[in-house]
């Protein structure tokens, strides 16, 4: 196996299998896609030999990095993120992890020398890699303790769990696969995007251990219904912002109904099933619970939807553009951040046009970056920071090439930055999660929320904004 741990692309390399980078560089979509696009443009050989043959993977690892809050076999990292790995994997469509060691038991700064110094890694966990502690030993030596067999850690009963895990999607998916045509053409793709959104974002998992077991649940439930007699499929749709809702479709069996608080829904004719559709509140509880039922035969169903979402702006009015603030260049005209209500997309966002700097000498000095943002009131509402779980901004790129883009939390001149993303051409829909556990002084003090970019634009910067919106616990 040949591993490309570069961030750029290579071409006409012989032998290329499969390119294996950390597990940061997945870290947004644009990075995932990148390795899409160089998987389908994968070497296929002088004269064209290669074309026929289905070499091109990915793979990702981990060393001595990545560090927290990314998945890692730190012994002093938290365990549900290495165990969410596996979910982000099989979301990913990554075929395997590369672990360098599970058995490193010497100081590896001696590997040099003739005489190797063993490491004393039950007394010292940092022994045999300096940089981190537990790194490249995942088993234990028994002898120690009279076991003439390796002793697992927590940490690779959490890799095991997580192994058992894919084997659950991968279950799944192919149930799906071969049930889901009964009822037409359906984005299969779709069916275990909400469970994959109540555990992790891109490669960071949410600070809530207790997130993986319910999905797993929920996940078991889904390969429960797909093989029993109803053939039962659910697909929960986006939140509704200004409802607090969600939408669910059920699919089953000709002849099948949901029953949820008393109340029996009944389907549309769905290829050879139906379709029930059931409009859940949020603000009532983030799960669909009922029961489906198909002549005899009766299945509970527990599915996570959402946690509660408000909704910040959907960008779609002049009242939603009062609600976005341009913080202007020291030096520039006032407008130089223009923002206006647009509808060249084919439905109506906010543009906003980050002008090119006209004089940069008067503020290059300066702490500064031109930003469009929200006071806290209009993001946050009555809710403090530390009540929320995700920020989701979806933005639109509209040149070919990508833009940087910093989403800041602000209080007075104070600034924290909570994520930086290179906006790929077209929408991007943008989540940061663990927003409640940013680790800032001032989080109970934040007066703005911001999306900025690189002070120093050659050109006008043109991006448009579409919804805007956060979860919380209720």
């Amino acid at each position: 196996m040949f591993g490309n741990t570069y961030t750029y692309s290579f071409s006409e390399i012989e032998g290329l299998r499969t390119y294996c980078p950390s597990i940061s560089g997945y870290k947004s979509q644009a990075t995932r896609d990148g390795y899409a696009r160089r998987r389908e443009s994968a070497y296929r050989g002088a004269n064209n030999e290669l074309a026929e043959n289905n070499f091109a993977d990915t793979w990702w690892y981990t060393a001595t990095g990545p560090n927290e809050p990314l998945p890692n076999q730190h012994m002093d990292a938290e365990l549900y993120p290495l165990r969410a790995a596996n979910w982000m994997q099989f979301e990913y469509d990554v075929k395997g992890y590369l672990n360098w060691g599970a058995f490193v038991y010497v100081d590896t700064t001696t590997l040099n020398l003739e005489v190797w110094d063993n490491a004393d890694i039950f007394n010292d966990p940092a022994d045999a890699i300096k940089a981190t502690n537990g790194d490249g030993y995942l088993v234990y030596p028994g002898l120690k303790f009279g076991i003439d067999a390796p002793i697992p850690s927590l940490r690779m009963q959490a890799i095991t769990d997580g192994f058992e895990d894919y084997e659950y999607l991968y279950m799944f998916d192919k149930l799906a696969n071969e049930y889901a045509s009964q009822y037409g053409d359906l984005a299969l793709e779709k069916l275990l995007t909400p469970l994959y959104r109540s555990i992790y974002t891109d490669v960071e998992a949410y600070r809530d251990p207790l997130a993986i077991l319910q999905a797993r649940e929920t996940l078991a439930s889904y390969i429960e219904m797909l093989a029993s007699e109803v053939r039962g499929l659910v697909f929960v749709g986006d939140a509704n912002m200004g409802a607090n809702s969600v939408s669910v479709d059920i699919y089953a069996k000709n002849g099948s109904v949901f029953v949820m608080n008393d109340k029996e829904y009944s389907g549309e004719p769905c290829g050879n099933g139906v379709k029930i559709t059931v409009n859940c509140s949020l603000a009532e509880s983030s799960y669909l619970e009922g029961v489906l039922k198909n002549g005899d035969v009766s299945f509970p169903v527990k599915v996570f939807l959402s946690e509660q979402v408000y909704g910040v702006t959907t960008s779609d009015s002049q009242d939603e553009l009062k609600k976005f603030v341009a913080s202007q260049r020291i030096g520039e005209p006032i407008d130089h951040i223009a923002l206006s209500l647009d509808e060249s997309l084919g439905e109506t966002t906010v543009k906003a046009v980050f002008g090119a700097c006209l004089n940069a000498e008067s503020y290059e000095l300066a702490s500064y970056t031109p930003a469009v943002s929200f006071k806290k009131d209009t993001m946050f509402g009555t809710h403090s920071v530390s009540d929320v779980e995700t920020i989701t901004v979806n933005l639109y790129n509209p040149s070919s090439s990508s833009i940087d883009v910093i989403l800041q939390l602000r209080s007075g001149t104070k600034k924290k930055q909570i994520a930086k993303v290179a906006l790929t051409s077209g929408w991007n829909k943008i989540s940061i999660p663990n927003v409640k556990e940013v680790e800032w002084a001032y989080l109970d003090k934040v007066t703005e929320f911001s999306v900025a970019i690189n002070i120093n634009t050659e050109k006008d910067v043109v991006l448009y904004f579409g919804d805007v919106y956060f979860t919380y616990k209720g």
